[in-house]
């Protein structure tokens, strides 16, 4: 898979709040990201071919990527919420699994296999043992996710919530190993948290009061730093980000024009069409049909 045609959408295989008692996990190489938290107690991790151990201790995060031969262990009772899933669009990903242990060699399984990190340009190698930017927010998101996710057992709604929470957790990874260097921004970092706040409310209506509460600014004053920030207003810039996504969810998915509606913050189905076409130029019923038939 060419690094330039990779389409950012998570899609999750497995998550929840694992509680165990010591335990061995055999080798097996993953197809998929794995991502850890460990939130009580002390696990260790052996990367097999690199011949690298690590110990992972209460508050520290470990991710291990596709063709991670590795062997997982809990020295002492832990607590650790976990994350199975692709990052990057795959035609077959239906077909992909979480690997179990002793599943070493996956001769035939090579188109399952997720692009590692270090295949995308702009970024540094993620290290196993990974500091995202914001530790707090990141736990946040991972545990919203896994809630939302409930291994899969929940409704529809639950579960594109938890894939906003994915897409989030992956911008919160990544951001701290993006290769581009920025000039400091005062503005930027005073709304920092602005692409956060969207992907976590991305269902719900915009108000522009409580974003600006959230940074201390009167509303004139957050308006006027956002657009300096972002370069349009906060109803511009919401509605863009509204679109991107619903038009991500028209390629992937074959949900109905009424669910992308909802999820994505319109209050209805004509509200969407007539905003989607007089963006685009086309309605989301002929978008779709378009993506369907380049493919």
């Amino acid at each position: 898979m060419n690094s330039t045609q990779l389409d950012l959408v998570p899609y999750i295989r497995s998550a929840s709040n694992a509680i165990r008692k010591p335990f061995l996990l055999g080798e097996r190489t993953l197809l998929d990201y794995a991502i850890l938290y460990v939130q009580e107690g002390t696990m260790r991790v052996t990367l097999t071919r690199e011949k690298k151990v690590y110990t992972i201790t209460s508050g520290q995060f470990c991710m291990l990527q596709p063709g991670d031969l590795h062997i997982l262990e809990g020295t002492t009772d832990t607590i650790s919420p976990y994350v199975h899933m692709d990052l990057f669009y795959n035609p077959h990903r239906e077909r992909s699994f979480v690997t179990l242990p002793g599943q070493i060699q996956l001769a035939g399984q090579e188109e399952l296999m997720q692009p590692r990190i270090s295949e995308l340009e702009g970024f540094q190698q993620v290290p196993p043992l990974f500091a995202p930017k914001n530790k707090t927010a990141f736990v946040e998101t991972m545990l919203a996710l896994i809630e939302a996710w409930d291994d899969g057992a929940c409704g529809l709604h639950n579960r594109m919530k938890a894939h906003g929470a994915a897409l989030q957790l992956i911008f919160q990874l990544l951001e701290p190993y993006v290769e581009e260097e920025r000039a400091p921004n005062k503005s930027h970092s005073l709304l920092g948290w602005v692409t956060s706040y969207f992907a976590l409310h991305i269902s719900e209506p915009l108000r522009v009061a409580d974003m600006a509460k959230r940074a201390n600014l009167s509303v004139p004053r957050f308006n006027v730093v956002f657009r300096e920030t972002f370069g349009v207003s906060p109803y511009h810039y919401f509605l863009t980000l509204r679109l991107k996504h619903a038009k991500e969810l028209l390629r992937t998915s074959m949900l109905t024009m009424h669910e992308i509606a909802d999820y994505c913050g319109f209050t209805d189905n004509h509200h969407f069409a007539n905003t989607f076409k007089r963006t685009t130029g086309v309605t989301p019923g002929q978008y779709r049909a378009g993506m369907n038939e380049s493919e």
